[in-house]
């Protein structure tokens, strides 16, 4: 890499005539690990809002003069080194953004929208080249069949989870069928008996409202059945979840419930489709509706794990109690891991490549954990 960014900074040097430069990688608690500097004693001023717009938006960055925006013209840093203009690209890769470049000069105003748009095209060939030298490093502490291995495992994954997929299906629409069917069965037995014409009408109701439900699960059923594969591209998780929270206020607010919601991350890029999440998330928001008490506070958070992003339902008491509510002798048998709109929740989660957790020691699917991947996984 030392080789690489004195190759890489030296043909800058005769396009961009920068004063300084500098190369890094974003680690998984969002600290940059510099992998080159230029000069090489030097140091280059960040500020978080630069970050923060790298984060959440991934848009490279063009400063034409410093001093003219009141972001910049009062730090230290910016004013002791005389920076005046500045161009940063992220380095994007397989739908991550792991780096940065970053050029600056003492002379305002030099950088303009072509040398924005040439740097990100020099950073869209970079990527590739610095991620690659890093798998390559992974891949020799493997063995030579690892691959193979690796692939005849997940065929037979993808083949037992298809057959769980319906195993489950059939376990919902059961559930979910089971309790308005006896509703139907019980109220017909008591209109064969002798009714008033009020009682009746009543029972009419009863009978209607049930039938409607069963339509529901029905239509909810050939939803699940026809779920598509995701096709992925980088959202912002954090306004996906705020659009759908506003979706299901009305409902929540007649039953008194009060969701939260906060983020305790500025990396909210994710791969996903948009569409699905918005589904899975839906499920979710409907057995909320169905499982927590009345007149009741809810948070919602997202926050970091590891190299995934998590979103917490409710406040978990011990992570460590914590499974997969498919996994056997986890939490199959509760009544609650059969119902639909959890079963549906659970594929989308899962064929985007995340866990739908709950808690084996809870009485109820709420406190739950989802997490997801922030790289796009074969």
């Amino acid at each position: 890499m030392t080789r690489l960014g004195e190759k890489l900074f030296s043909k800058f040097k005769g396009v961009f005539n920068q004063d300084r430069g500098y190369l890094a990688l974003f680690q998984e608690d969002g600290s940059l690990k510099p992998l080159f500097y230029d000069p090489s004693s030097g140091s280059v001023p960040l500020s978080k809002s630069i970050l923060s717009r790298l984060f959440q938006t991934g848009e490279s960055f063009l400063l034409e003069d410093a001093l003219h925006q009141d972001s910049f013209r009062e730090q230290e840093s910016i004013l002791a080194l005389k920076i005046r203009s500045a161009v940063c690209v992220p380095l994007i890769y397989h739908q991550q953004i792991y780096g940065l470049i970053y050029l600056d000069r003492a002379i305002p105003g030099f950088y303009k929208q072509d040398d924005l748009e040439f740097l990100r095209s020099v950073s869209s060939i970079l990527a590739p080249l610095i991620e690659n030298a890093r798998l390559w490093t992974e891949l020799k502490r493997h063995y030579d069949n690892a691959i193979e291995t690796l692939r005849e495992t997940e065929a037979r994954l993808i083949d037992m989870e298809r057959q769980a997929a319906y195993v489950r299906l059939a376990q919902a629409m059961a559930h979910e069928i089971r309790n308005p069917l006896m509703v139907i069965g019980a109220t017909a037995r008591r209109m064969a008996k002798s009714e008033t014409r009020g009682e009746q009408e009543n029972r009419f109701q009863a009978i209607l409202s049930s039938v409607e439900r069963v339509e529901a699960v029905l239509r909810e059923v050939d939803h699940f059945v026809n779920i598509p594969p995701p096709q992925k591209k980088l959202e912002r998780i954090d306004l996906l979840i705020e659009q759908e929270i506003g979706t299901h206020r009305g409902e929540w607010a007649e039953k008194g419930f009060r969701p939260s919601f906060s983020v305790k991350t500025p990396q909210v890029l994710v791969p996903l489709d948009s569409g699905l999440f918005r589904k899975a998330l839906s499920m979710v928001f409907q057995e909320i509706l169905f499982s927590v008490l009345t007149d009741t506070e809810f948070p919602i958070t997202v926050q970091n794990y590891g190299n995934e992003i998590e979103i917490l339902f409710g406040t978990p008491e011990d992570e460590g109690r914590f499974c997969d509510p498919f996994d056997p002798g986890s939490v199959e048998k509760k009544p609650w891991t059969l119902g639909l709109f959890l079963s549906m929740a659970h594929k989308i989660v899962d064929d985007h490549g995340g866990q739908m957790l709950l808690d084996s020691k809870a009485r109820g699917p709420f406190p739950m954990i989802v997490r997801l991947p922030r790289t796009m996984r074969a």
